[in-house]
């Protein structure tokens, strides 16, 4: 989604509003091992940090994925990359492919 994301010229009001809603809720309300960051010049892109819990099979475990909220976003889901995969040698989990793909459904 990198090409997608660098072709966007502008966010429009509507998401703008949306996102600064959204975001503002999640940096208040994230479950513990969870850590956003928002690009200080677009809303729209991110980069999540997920430690793994304890007692979980990815126990201390540290997952990168960059994410990208698309201009027509609710109606469709935000693009999602896991870049934690060693490379691409890795793969943690059936929804998690070793070349960046989140299936999340």
């Amino acid at each position: 989604f990198k090409k997608e994301a660098k072709n966007v010229k502008g966010l429009s009001s509507k998401l703008m509003s949306r996102l600064t809603r959204e975001v503002g809720a999640m940096m208040n309300g994230l479950p513990p091992g969870i850590f956003l960051r928002v690009d200080s010049k677009r809303m729209d892109v991110m980069r999540a940090m997920i430690i793994g819990p304890q007692g979980s099979p990815y126990t201390n475990g540290v997952f990168f994925f960059d994410i990208y909220m698309p201009s027509t976003y609710p109606s469709v889901s935000p693009k999602c990359k896991i870049i934690t995969t060693g490379r691409g040698s890795f793969r943690f989990n059936a929804n998690l492919y070793t070349n960046g793909k989140v299936c999340l459904s």
